[in-house]
């Protein structure tokens, strides 16, 4: 019926049709000045119907299209200015049809899409201009189609992708200006799509990866703006990765990781400027790489390590500014 269409003012929406199966009444429009949100369509398999749009003005949004497979019919487009939204369509088999797609102006979401294995159709992105999270998508084995990305300017996210590998595709990225949160990727092995890393604007969060073995791919970080959390990796044993960090602006905290054999990749450290927790790390057996430390703006926390016996390597710390914890360590 809209086939003669070829641009839209306004927007799209197409919401909760249960026997639409296509959108091929599209097929001639080229420009969408507002957005398009494509939701709860149980019959959709896919979006050929608009093969030729090439812009987006505002959000594209595809969310819970219980049958869409593809995105190929978004071949040609090349700009959303707005957010991109691909959340929880459990059918979706790839994200390949973006292949043209070079600016996405707000958030990037992918998530809880239950058979999505990869998203190279990302990989014309060189950089995020909000926030990007990849998020519980459990068939997800890499992330190679961000291989292109060298910065994102809010927050990165990469949580619950319980298939994940690694994060090679990430190699090209030089700065993060919000959080970097990696957490809970169960299979990631190491961090190495890391390297290129220089600058974290705001927190970086290594979080609950039981597979986790190092956070080598960390070596160009020298500093950190605000905080460090490297918590719960079961199978985390050092973390030499953190050799060139000089100082962390927010706390530092070593937590909970029960195979943690040694702090040495922090003896190059020497501010950090709120609170700096070293605890319930289970085989930990000293803190002597802390020797270097001067500064701790807020608390210092040593507790639950059962090998420690002694922290005569902290003589170098001449200012606190907060309280001093030394608990629960059976052989101090």
């Amino acid at each position: 019926g809209l086939s003669n269409l070829t641009s839209l003012g306004g927007y799209i929406g197409l919401v909760r049709n249960d026997s639409l199966q296509n959108v091929d009444g599209f097929s001639g429009l080229t420009v969408i000045e507002g957005f398009l949100f494509v939701d709860t369509n149980k019959a959709l398999e896919n979006l050929d119907g608009f093969a030729n749009v090439t812009s987006i003005g505002g959000d594209l949004d595809l969310e819970h299209n219980a049958s869409l497979m593809n995105l190929d019919g978004l071949s040609n487009l090349t700009t959303v200015d707005g957010n991109l939204f691909i959340v929880s369509n459990p059918k979706l088999e790839n994200i390949d049809g973006l292949a043209s797609l070079s600016h996405v102006s707000d958030d990037i979401d992918v998530e809880g899409n239950t058979i999505l294995t990869h998203i190279d159709g990302l990989s014309g992105l060189t950089y995020a201009d909000r926030y990007m999270y990849i998020v519980s998508n459990p068939s997800l084995v890499n992330i190679d189609g961000l291989s292109n990305l060298g910065y994102v300017a809010g927050d990165l996210d990469v949580y619950d992708n319980s298939s994940l590998l690694d994060i090679d595709g990430l190699l090209g990225l030089e700065s993060v200006g919000g959080d970097l949160d990696v957490d809970s990727n169960y299979n990631l092995k190491n961090v190495n799509g890391l390297s290129n890393l220089s600058y974290v604007g705001e927190g970086l969060r290594i979080w609950y990866n039981s597979n986790l073995e190092n956070v080598d791919g960390l070596l160009s970080l020298t500093h950190i703006d605000g905080y460090m959390d490297i918590v719960s990796n079961a199978a985390m044993t050092h973390v030499d990765g953190l050799a060139n960090l000089v100082s962390v602006d927010g706390y530092l905290d070593i937590e909970a990781n029960d195979t943690l054999l040694n702090i040495d990749g922090l003896s190059n450290l020497k501010t950090v400027g709120d609170d700096l927790r070293v605890w319930y790390n289970p085989k930990l057996g000293n803190i002597d790489p802390l020797a270097n430390v001067i500064h701790v703006g807020g608390n210092l926390i040593i507790k639950g390590l059962p090998y420690v016996k002694n922290i005569d390597s902290m003589s170098q710390l001449t200012e606190i500014g907060g309280d001093i914890d030394i608990i629960e360590n059976e052989k101090l």
